[in-house]
Parts: structure tokens; C-alpha cells; sequence
């Protein structure tokens, strides 16, 4: 119990370092939670189209002009 009062004391007297460790572990948790977020939402959710294995890409390419639009 002793080390529980003078912890709490110090915290009280010098709360910058809890909040900077609360700070940094709020900015980790949400850097994380976006970046899942993100993945899910390009790779690993399913696209809206029934059937989207059968989904296909075209494109024509102008040859004289040298783009592919």
C-alpha cells in the first residue's frame, strides 16, 4: 500500500509523463484502428456485385498517340 500512495503522489506532482504515455497510446490505438480500417475496407471486404468473381476490367489503347486511354 505504501508504493501505491507514493506513485499516486508522484503522478500528482509530476502528471506530465501518465499523460504523455496516455497521449502516445491514444495516437498508436487510433494509427491502428485507421489502418485496419483502410485494409479492410480495399482487400478484404467483398465487392458489392453479386457474383464478383465474374467482374471484368476494359480498356482500349490508342496506339498512334502512344497513351492507353
Amino acid at each position: 500500500m505504501p508504493d501505491l500512495y507514493q506513485a499516486l503522489r508522484r503522478i500528482w506532482h509530476r502528471p506530465a509523463m501518465p499523460l504523455l504515455c496516455v497521449a502516445a497510446l491514444a495516437l498508436a490505438i487510433s494509427a491502428s484502428s485507421v489502418i485496419f480500417a483502410a485494409v479492410y475496407a480495399v482487400l478484404l471486404n467483398p465487392l458489392p456485385f453479386a457474383d464478383s468473381g465474374r467482374l471484368v476490367s476494359l480498356w482500349s489503347s490508342d496506339l498512334r498517340h502512344g497513351n492507353g486511354s
